[in-house]
């Protein structure tokens, strides 16, 4: 799923008894070791910036799929946000104070990872996928799934102004996942691939 952020440990997720459960191996030497053994089916998930705790996608029997923060030293996990909102790539902002998500009705929000009450970001960013909180945590990386020619862009929460942070190369292809640096200096994406040859035939049409 992730390495952490010093370089140690790759968080991962294995099956057992049906199950999801997290797990960190270590980066070189050094034994794996199991961090959940729950009913939770731990579908998705990533580390803190501390890298103490995770955030993950997972589900109870019979429940949907929500939100989750878990200790890296175990413990039960604690659900963050209402099921149906869902989140992506680097969603904790440095300070792991808040978690950007996107909301069942695709609108951008942000909660507060110590209870509270959401804040929602404007209309105009609906359907907008937020990737990426800026280094000081006063803006917010986004691009939008569908949108052709496909580009990167800044929300600046201050000011509630979005700016093209720069347009994707090979863009009018559709791009499917973007990751950015804080500082916004380099960038990686995925794009859809649908190639095919042209033919002309010519001929008359005969009974």
């Amino acid at each position: 799923m992730a390495i952490s952020p010093d370089g140690r440990w790759a968080l991962t997720i294995h099956r057992s008894a049906g199950q999801g459960q997290l797990a960190v191996y270590p980066i070189g030497a050094g034994e794996p070791r199991d961090i959940t053994h729950d009913a939770i089916n731990h579908q998705w998930a990533t580390w803190f910036p501390d890298g103490k705790r995770i955030l993950f996608f997972g589900n109870e029997p019979g429940q949907p799929l929500r939100l989750y923060v878990q200790d890296l030293d175990g413990g039960t996990p604690k659900p963050i946000a209402p099921p149906g909102v869902s989140t992506y790539a680097n969603a904790v902002s440095a300070d792991e104070k808040y978690l950007v998500v996107s909301t069942p009705d695709r609108r951008v929000a942000i909660y507060p990872l110590d209870g509270g009450s959401p804040r929602f970001l404007p209309e105009s960013l609906s359907g907008a996928v937020p990737c990426q909180w800026s280094s000081d945590g006063s803006s917010i990386y986004l691009f939008r799934r569908g949108e052709i020619p496909a580009r990167l862009t800044r929300f600046d929460l201050r000011t509630g102004r979005e700016t093209l942070v720069r347009a994707l190369p090979r863009g009018e292809l559709g791009v499917t996942a973007v990751r950015v640096t804080p500082d916004g200096r380099y960038y990686a994406y995925s794009v859809y691939a649908d190639e095919s040859q042209l033919y002309l035939m010519r001929g008359t049409n005969k009974p």
